[in-house]
This record gives structure tokens, sequence and C-alpha cells, in this order.
């Protein structure tokens, strides 16, 4: 055969199932399964954000019993409250590198005027700091990289006038 396409030139067989195909109907086709895919895939990605939500809040609920049960210990005053204590506040640490490891971190909220985006105010108390002013976090809020992860529970000013 030359290198130039002559009419004189033997044909190839040409399947039956060349004949057939319809390529217009398989991309079409192969399009569907890929948009499939994709619907999929983003379920599986936004289960798996609220999957690890739901276990970085179950942590922070551990870290918190930590520290409450730190502070119900108080001071130590024998060898054995000592060691207790010692042994809690390494456990607290640990639960802390854990949650900043994961970019969760403490919202900062004693000081700031209460927002509701995030805290939720439990409490007022009469104060000579203005009206809505954070004076104590009764429980500590926390940020993700998505936003806020929990709220933060807060005891605000009155106010003098309040």
């Amino acid at each position: 055969m030359s290198g130039a396409f002559e009419f004189n030139d033997p044909l190839f067989d040409v399947p039956a199932s060349a004949l057939e195909a319809d390529p217009e109907a398989q991309i079409r086709e192969l399009l569907y399964r890929v948009s499939q895919l994709e619907a999929t895939l983003a379920e599986e990605r936004m289960q798996n954000e609220q999957d690890i939500k739901e276990l970085l809040l179950t942590h922070i609920a551990v870290a918190d019993d930590v520290r409450a049960l730190l502070e119900r210990v108080g001071v130590p005053t024998t060898a054995s409250e000592a060691f207790l204590s010692r042994n809690l506040s390494a456990l607290g640490s640990k639960a802390a590198a854990i949650l900043k490891r994961f970019g969760v971190e403490p919202i900062h909220l004693t000081g700031q005027p209460a927002d509701p985006d995030l805290c939720d105010v439990v409490g007022e108390r009469v104060s000579d700091f203005p009206a809505g002013m954070v004076l104590r976090e009764d429980m500590a809020g926390y940020r993700w990289r998505r936003g806020v992860l929990r709220k933060g529970h807060v005891t605000v000013s009155r106010g003098r006038d309040g």
C-alpha cells in the first residue's frame, strides 16, 4: 500500500458494532454518569464534614468535662490530689492540642460586646460595665475552619441603670 489513499486499495472490514454505534448517545451517557458521580461525591463530602463536626463537638465536651473535674479538684492538699490534678491537667493539654491540630480554636468573648453569632446570653448581672458586655464565659465557644463550631454561653452586664 502506498502513502496516498487510492480507490483501488482493498477495504478494511468494519465490524457491525461500529456501524451501529452512536457516539453521541454514548457521550451523553458518560456525561450523565459523571454528573451522578459528582453529585454522590458532593453528598459524601457534606456527610463527612458533618461527621467530623460531630466528632469535634464530642471531643470538646470531653475537654469540658476534664476542665470541670480539674476545677472541682481545686488546689491539691494531698499527694493523691496532686497526682490526680497533674494527670487531669496533662489530659486537658492533650485535648487542647488535638483541637488545635484540627483548626479548632476557642472564641475569646470576655470583655467584648455580646455577639449573637458567637454566643448565647444565659445570664445578666448588674455591673459598672456597659450593658451587653460579656462579663463571664459560662461555656466556651469554639471556631472551626467553616465558622462557629459551638457558640459560647455567657453572662453579660446589665449596667447600673438596668
